[in-house]
């Protein structure tokens, strides 16, 4: 009886760190993060060697300014290593391998924590916008929830629908969401696009109008969440996380930045070097799993970039927010020079008005192909200013191709590659 009050009472105060005020936010996270980092100093044959190089003792790390001292990690940390020098070596790991999809070119396995298996946890990292709305954990739990996406379970209250059945069946798949009737639907921006379009263009496909749609894995642009919006008659809540970590933030009703999950994540944005920056710098986005102490993930280079702010947000809630601006580890390679993912984003900012969706591809060294999915405001002028913008980009030298197309392929997890190399 006592130890499912305590239970009670621990999971109930979880539950409320992200609400409280930032100190004592900051107090939960420094607490956690020593917790961790000693954890894996005595356990971990990987953060041994690594804090043992690096000249750091565990117990010296107190403050998150401390923290800021260790060495970060990334993939290439990992990979290439036995999976006995990554993990807790003192007890049997009960939760799952996983594998991420590898969009960036590099598949990764790891092993997650026992929370993050948990479906009601999951909820809870994930439809937290829900309770923001004063809905309680079990009314969500409750509640029909669709999730197209590579894997899942199916169970009375969670539909689970492969992506691969989008694009083969898209008929057959609406027909089983319409039948569900799911109160949340969770996808990718790119499988949202395809379903709001294929409704736009067929009168006759089963109609799906969840209250709430969750978009996950992708940026989401402001003309697919307005077509999606308009299409789905729903609003469109976006999440971003990482599939070593989890869920790290979710928006809340104002749709402006990621509200972090501070309960379970810690999230540093720093410099090249790795070093913190100030408040509402770009930078680096560095993470840390407050929860994983099955294969810890400390200071992990996420490969994307961004800024944080501590300004309350104007829906209440005091928690970080986080704005996500590109990703480090997409490219093209030309002979002069690298292009990052984010340095596109810039050119074709001025143009996501009018356009869906877009995919830089690499054909050759001299030649760039980009594809546009139109969009409602789109005109034949867009073709030209987007190839002037990307040339500019990418200097002379180089010829820039626009072609117009009704999708941009996808990797075989349904995901989107913005930038592409096809010159093999």
């Amino acid at each position: 009886m006592f130890s499912h009050l305590r239970v009670a009472l621990y999971t109930a105060f979880f539950n409320r760190v992200h609400t409280m005020p930032p100190f004592a936010q900051r107090a939960w996270q420094e607490q956690r993060m020593r917790r961790l980092v000693r954890h894996a100093a005595r356990h971990v044959p990987l953060w041994k060697e690594l804090l043992r190089d690096a000249g750091i003792s565990a117990d010296s790390i107190q403050t998150l300014q401390d923290f800021a001292s260790l060495p970060v990690t990334s993939k290439q940390t990992f990979v290439g290593r036995a999976v006995e020098e990554c993990i807790d070596n003192s007890r049997r790991a009960t939760s799952n391998w996983y594998v991420t999809s590898g969009t960036s070119g590099e598949p990764f396995q790891f092993l997650m924590s026992e929370q993050a298996i948990d479906e009601a946890f999951i909820d809870f990292a994930s439809l937290r916008f829900l309770w923001w709305r004063g809905m309680s954990i079990g009314d969500i739990s409750a509640h029909k929830h669709t999730r197209i996406k590579i894997r899942g379970v199916n169970n009375a209250t969670r539909q689970f629908i492969p992506v691969a059945d989008v694009f083969s069946d898209l008929p057959g798949v609406l027909g089983r969401i319409a039948a569900f009737r799911p109160f949340v639907l969770s996808a990718y921006p790119s499988i949202l696009l395809e379903i709001s379009r294929r409704l736009r263009e067929e009168p006759a496909l089963p109609r799906i109008n969840p209250p709430f749609v969750l978009s996950i894995g992708e940026m989401l642009s402001p003309s697919v969440r307005a077509l999606a919006t308009e299409t789905l008659g729903c609003e469109i809540y976006d999440r971003y996380g990482l599939e070593e970590i989890g869920v790290i933030g979710v928006e809340c009703a104002m749709h402006d930045g990621f509200h972090l999950n501070t309960e379970s994540v810690l999230v540093e944005v720093t410099d090249d070097q790795h070093v913190p920056l100030p408040e509402g710098t770009e930078g680096r986005i560095v993470a840390t799993d407050l929860l994983n102490y099955n294969m810890p993930f400390i200071r992990y280079v996420t490969g994307d970039h961004g800024y944080v702010s501590y300004e309350p947000c104007a829906c209440g809630l005091k928690s970080p927010r986080l704005w996500i601006k590109g990703r480090y580890s997409s490219y093209l390679a030309f002979p002069s020079r690298r292009i990052h993912h984010l340095e596109f984003d810039g050119a074709m900012d001025g143009f996501m008005h009018a356009i869906l969706k877009y995919q830089v591809a690499k054909v050759s060294d001299e030649r760039i192909v980009v594809r546009i999915v139109p969009g409602p405001a789109y005109h034949e002028s867009v073709n030209e200013r987007v190839a002037q913008s990307v040339g500019g980009l990418v200097g002379p030298g180089i010829s820039i191709t626009t072609e117009i197309v009704s999708e941009v392929p996808t990797t075989p997890r349904g995901k989107s590659r913005i930038v592409v190399d096809e010159s093999a």
